[in-house]
């Protein structure tokens, strides 16, 4: 039986010739997040390799195979930890003594390791200029610190390491108040793998700008991951002169050399993965190096002395091409130039724009810049209608603008110096206007960009006819006139500039904001989770994980948690997105695949189990932690609580790369707040918890003492004194009051007690409080439209005992009927409704969508016309469609198989989807019937 049914179902198999891949989430690109893996395929080619030589075997020794599929799956094994990790502290650390006077005086204290002979510069805030600050060095013969210049808002000093030892030192302003303090180790040898890196400025902007340093140098591994090299925050511009130790930066992709003194620039010249160059400003004789960069995308060669640009034809990917300000007449490498989306050619000896019919693929490009050129005629771009950003400032032999009328996407619009006509300005406006797609409830800007219209010009637009009720003029004045689009129509409109004026109209689409709805369902969206350009889910409270972007789809069945995000470490050639589904079992997925059991939370790097293990996902060469209570990640670092009251950090590295060391934080801490980095200590001290990028480390400031509990979500404390501390961030004391929920007021709080009364405090009066109501058992905040202010007010809420609500007015309890909609809410946009009946909405900012549940169960896209995309409370689930692409094929039936078999085990989902016979379980009955569908033989299941 056996080999029969592995025969049938790859007789299926070999006739549609398909791989069979999980379903998995799509990054938007066609590729997958958690492809099947490798050795899943190798058994799938091995299965068909028995197939065929099957097929030449006698009928009989099939019939002799009896043994039942369900117990010929191969045993799993089982996936082992590595061994425990070591014990974190030392003897000493587990005595119980705590040096608190030791402690308190390194608290705000940071680490610098330096070797001899390799001096940095660091920066530092520059509110006071160079001569505003004194610096203090304990021992000057082991590191030298000294003022060493002020640039771009930032005082730098300079570390110049003499002789191996430690030292310290501290920065003070005027005033004496210290504003940086650091404790430097020197080290006497640089390591045999550290990259050399000769220029100053370089090295101190791997130490000030990436996470490698913190041990004193940059090795050449550490290089291989970089993948920018830009100046910005905290770094001198055009003090680099040594590009000496980047020929190990083979990864890198960015680099940023402008107004800089370099001359050789041999140690970049085999960086074949360059992808953005700025060299602008740079004085050299030789430029025949770009030729090597031919995946070059973006390059400034402005103000340069370039004379030959044909490595420019050698450079088929770019998008984005600056050579204003050079000698540059030719321009015939723009036929090799498809993807080019930006040119600056301004202050050119050119004349005119033919040469742009070189592009090939004009539509292409969205910004042109030929400002302070001798350029007469605009013909040439008259076509381009994708152009958004056009600077033709200076270019006063142009007077001609009727080419700049098809240009309907213009957003801005440069031409200071030129001579317009209010005319043309009205007719490029005009144009825009027609061409552009408006919904109910924008609020439209006329014109689109202030850059349009000059401080002298006044801009004015009346309503002649048409549907005249479908918009409301709302500000009327000389830079910007704002029409809300109240319903759908078509409305006539005059545009005045001066003395001139045209006729426009405006079309607007909509639809019923009243759609029927049918009866009301009981799931609510308990988790959003957005990965930024490719996906968006929602988690229900009954479990289901649904997709709404790209696609509206169910993705699976019995979920407790969803994580999909990006992951990041210290390398940056390493972060990719993770995708994990942790059910009601207990079970932890990736994609398809079962990867854990007995795990109690989940996040990108790490999960955790029932018995505290917490174990790494991302990186297999890493050892569980035993005792934790809590973990925190975030961007490159981690921070873990364990049981025995310590707090731990460490900076992630790459996936292939061995983790680095655990440091400890703190000892005896009682509780800890990864939101807010914060934790209170056995001894009663409030800290917080700072990372000091410069040298992937950490450093505690003391923000309170004698604490006796904190409430970290609602942000207070009760002090030793048995009084009450609100706001984290600012310690008002309210006294001996027992705190449920607070909010802001206008000048002070709102404060609901445990006894349900209800305070307000005047911060102004010394925190005067004046108890407005009792039996109040709840508090919040929302955000309602304001016809009067024409935008989105915060207002606090109460609700009594009897569930009655009221807003807070002037200090004041005021009845509202807003939250006793049982047919849910109005869903508005610029105060017009869109969509009734609403009960819970959304945004994903990073995919630019807006979202509504309806009291139906229903998920509305209402960024644009209101649309439902799916049915929470309808199934989704087709037989035998079991990786839910809408069609049945031997992918599925190849999953089905896994899941018979034992190889894998199939998620609920699955389950129901492959559960032919309905039986309330998939056996070889159901993948016969899959089978015979996917092979042809049954035109249905």
């Amino acid at each position: 039986m056996k080999k029969r049914i592995v025969a049938m179902v790859l007789a299926g198999t070999m006739v549609f010739s398909q791989n069979v891949y999980a379903t998995e989430l799509s990054d938007g690109t066609g590729q997958t997040m958690t492809e099947q893996t490798q050795t899943e395929q190798q058994d799938t080619n091995a299965v068909e390799n028995e197939y065929a030589q099957s097929e030449q075997q006698d009928s009989e020794m099939l019939d002799d195979e009896i043994n039942d599929v369900d117990n010929s799956a191969e045993a799993k094994k089982e996936e082992s930890y590595w061994e425990e990790i070591q014990q974190y502290a030392s003897d000493d650390d587990d005595s119980g003594v705590f040096d608190e006077e030791l402690y308190k005086s390194n608290l705000n204290s940071r680490k610098r390791t330096l070797y001899v002979g390799n001096p940095i510069v660091i920066p530092f805030d520059g509110s006071n200029d160079s001569d505003g600050y004194d610096i203090t060095v304990s021992d000057k013969s082991i590191c030298n610190v000294t003022k060493d210049s002020f640039y771009d808002d930032y005082n730098f000093i300079r570390l110049e390491p003499l002789k191996p030892g430690t030292t310290s030192f501290s920065v003070k302003d005027s005033d004496g108040d210290e504003i940086y303090n650091c404790d430097v180790t020197v080290l006497e040898n640089l390591p045999e793998d550290a990259a050399p890196i000769k220029d100053i400025e370089i090295r101190s902007w791997f130490f000030a700008r990436t996470y490698y340093g913190q041990d004193g140098y940059i090795s050449k591994d550490e290089l291989s991951h970089i993948n920018f090299f830009s100046f910005g925050y905290g770094c001198r511009e055009g003090y680099i002169k040594d590009l000496s130790g980047l020929e190990y930066a083979t990864g890198l992709k960015t680099i940023d050399l402008s107004y800089t003194g370099v001359k050789d620039v041999s140690p970049i010249m085999k960086l074949n993965n360059l992808e953005n160059l700025d060299i602008s400003g740079m004085k050299m004789d030789d430029y025949s190096w770009l030729s090597n960069f031919s995946k070059m995308k973006r390059l400034d060669i402005s103000r340069t002395k370039i004379q030959d640009f044909s490595f420019l034809n050698n450079m088929p990917e770019l998008e984005k091409l600056n050579v204003a300000s050079t000698s540059i007449t030719d321009f015939s490498f723009l036929k090799n130039m498809p993807e080019l989306e930006e040119l600056n050619v301004g202050n050119t000896s050119i004349t005119d724009l033919d040469f742009l019919k070189n592009l090939k693929n004009y539509k292409k490009l969205e910004t042109l810049c030929v400002y302070d050129t001798a350029v007469s005629d605009l013909d040439a771009i008259s076509g381009f209608v994708n152009i958004r950003s056009l600077y033709i400032s200076g270019c006063n032999n142009i007077h001609n603008f009727k080419p700049l009328y098809n240009l309907t996407n213009l957003d801005y619009f440069s031409y200071s110096g030129v001579q317009i006509s209010d005319n043309d300005i009205l007719e490029i406006i005009r144009c825009s206007i027609e061409k552009k797609d408006y919904s109910k409830g924008d609020l439209i800007n006329i014109p689109f960009s202030y850059n349009i219209l000059h401080g002298n010009e006044n801009l004015h637009i009346d309503v002649n006819g048409g549907d005249t009720e479908s918009i409301e003029i709302k500000q009327n004045d000389s830079y910007m006139v704002k029409v809300l689009a109240k319903d759908k129509g078509v409305v006539e409109l005059t545009l005045t500039l001066g003395n001139a004026s045209v006729k426009t109209v405006i079309s607007i689409k909509g639809a019923d904001e009243n759609p029927e709805t049918g009866d009301n369902n009981d799931e609510e969206i308990m988790d959003c989770n957005t990965v930024a350009g490719i996906s968006h889910t929602i988690l229900t409270n009954n479990g289901d994980l649904w997709r709404v972007y790209p696609e509206a789809k169910k993705i699976r069945s019995n979920v407790k948690k969803y994580v999909s995000k990006w992951i990041y470490t210290i390398d940056q050639d390493s972060s990719e997105v993770v995708d994990y589904s942790l059910d009601n079992n207990d079970d932890l997925w990736s994609g398809n695949n079962k990867i854990h059991s007995n795990i109690k939370d989940v996040d990108g790097h790490y999960a955790i189990t029932n018995d505290n293990e917490l174990i790494n996902l991302y990186n297999d060469n890493d050892t569980v932690v035993k005792g934790v209570n809590d973990w925190t990640e975030r961007d490159t670092y981690t921070i873990i609580y364990k049981e025995d009251g310590s707090l731990w950090f460490r900076e992630e590295v790459g996936k292939n790369r061995k983790p680095a060391d655990w440091k400890k934080i703190d000892d005896h801490v009682v509780q800890y707040s990864g939101d807010r980095r914060m934790y209170l200590t056995q001894s009663g001290e409030l800290k917080s918890l700072y990372i000091d990028d410069d040298n992937g480390d950490y450093y505690c400031t003391i923000d309170a003492s004698d604490v006796a509990m904190v409430d970290f979500v609602n942000s207070f404390y009760y002090g030793n004194d048995g009084n009450c501390y609100l706001d984290l961030d600012r310690f008002t004391d309210i006294g001996n009051l027992k705190i449920k929920k607070w909010q802001y007021l206008d000048g002070g709080f709102c404060i609901l007690t445990d006894d349900n009364k209800l305070y307000t405090v005047n911060e102004k009066e010394n925190g005067n409080k004046q108890l407005i109501a009792e039996s109040i058992i709840d508090l919040g905040e929302t955000s309602r439209y304001d016809e009067d202010k024409g935008g989105y007010i915060w207002t606090v809420w109460v609700k009594n005992s009897q569930g009655t609500y009221y807003y807070i007015v002037d200090g004041k309890l005021s009845q509202t009927d807003d939250f006793n909609k049982s047919n849910g809410e109005n869903y508005t946009r610029n105060g017009v409704v869109l969509l009734t009946s609403v009960k819970d909405t959304w945004d994903s900012v990073w995919i630019g969508k807006k979202y509504a549940l309806r009291t139906d169960g229903t998920v509305w896209d209402v960024t644009d016309v209101p649309k439902m995309l799916l049915d929470l409370g309808q199934s989704t689930v087709e037989p035998g469609d079991v990786d839910g692409d809408s069609k049945v094929t031997t992918r599925d039936l190849m999953i089905v198989l896994y899941g018979v078999s034992g190889r894998n085990t199939l998620t609920d989902e699955q389950v129901q989807a492959a559960d032919i016979d309905g039986d309330g379980k998939v056996s070889v009955s159901d993948l016969t019937r899959i089978l015979y569908y996917v092979s042809g033989r049954n035109t249905t299941l």
